[in-house]
């Protein structure tokens, strides 16, 4: 609610109380209309209007003859939900006796966005012994990498010799402690 001054507080707190109990107006609405009504009325002889208050400013907390703010009953806590964090998978590469090193280090250096010294390395690695994670992540991710290294097909130069594919798969890593 609203006031200009202190003599037309009474007069506004009446009227906007009975708007409320006779036609159910939200005091609010009738605080818009009479400032929208004040605004269009000529001031008295040199007497400047003042500027219109917000219906917190208006009125202190409790005033005669409007009623109370109904008590807000406090929301119920939330529960408390705890997710787990996403076990981390591994894309395991195989040992490969067909494909050169030369392909199995390019597909790795394009699909993981390496080095050549690290995919050499994760290369090497899968050479001795027989497997090698060459990547962590989670599952989804883990998935693309292994279908990316899966559709770069076997290395063009040793098809004649039946290569195949890259061997890889993805396994679920063990929980860290």
């Amino acid at each position: 609610m609203c006031a200009t001054n202190s003599r037309d507080l009474s007069v506004f707190v009446d009227s906007a109380a009975e708007a409320q109990a006779d036609f159910g107006v939200d005091p609010v609405s009738v605080c818009s209309a009479w400032h929208a009504a004040l605004a269009s009325a000529a001031p008295v002889q040199g007497e400047a209007l003042p500027a219109p208050i917000s219906p917190v400013q208006a009125l202190p907390e409790e005033v005669e003859g409007l009623p109370s703010a109904p008590a807000t009953a406090k929301p119920s806590p939330r529960p408390i939900v705890r997710t787990r964090p996403q076990p981390p998978f591994a894309v395991v590469l195989h040992d490969d006796p067909v494909n050169t090193f030369e392909y199995v280090v390019g597909v790795l250096m394009w699909v993981l966005r390496c080095g050549k010294n690290e995919a050499f390395d994760l290369t090497l690695r899968a050479h001795r012994t027989g497997k090698s994670v060459i990547w962590a992540g989670t599952k989804e991710h883990a998935e693309l990498k292994a279908g990316q290294i899966r559709s770069c097909g076997p290395d063009p130069a040793t098809m004649h010799r039946g290569a195949r594919p890259l061997g890889v798969h993805i396994e679920e890593m063990p929980a860290a402690c």
